[in-house]
């Protein structure tokens, strides 16, 4: 017997502050509520009839309060990746991250959600991301800048 294979889709940021440098930094937000810790990026579900953008908008204004949030609607980046449920059940997931921009690097973090954040430099960032498929990804959005 075979199980099936549940898909789902998430959409997050990946969110840029130009500094007074001219450099850019990316915030990177810490997870580790439903097991080990994993440096990332703000991402979730749809609700209702949401669109991706108002999807990504929503999660990351919940996740990091933000209200200078700026989205690049035509650059974004997909990570794919395979994981078991507790339960047992295979969920086949992607996330789509689309650019953006803060005007500011005041935020409040959800903490029912994220543990920690940090702001780094675009090589920090690549040493401190967790997962192999969420670098690739971000690598795509960093090509774009």
């Amino acid at each position: 017997m075979t199980m099936k294979i549940e898909r789902r889709h998430s959409y997050g940021v990946i969110p840029f502050y130009k500094n007074e440098r001219g450099e850019y930094e990316v915030l990177l937000i810490l997870q580790s509520r439903l097991g080990p810790k994993v440096w990332g990026f703000p991402k979730g579900t749809p609700e209702g009839e949401e669109t991706p953008i108002e999807t990504a908008r929503r999660e990351v204004c919940e996740e990091i309060g933000c209200t200078d949030l700026h989205i690049d609607e035509g650059t974004s980046s997909t990570e794919s990746y395979t994981f078991i449920e507790l339960d047992g059940s295979e969920i086949s997931k992607e996330v789509t991250y689309f650019l953006a921009f803060l005007e500011n690097k005041e935020i409040t973090i959800q903490d029912s959600e994220i543990d920690d954040y940090t702001w780094s430099s675009i090589a920090e960032a690549k040493e401190r991301i967790t997962y192999p498929e969420t670098l690739e990804a971000f690598q795509k959005i960093v090509e774009s800048l």
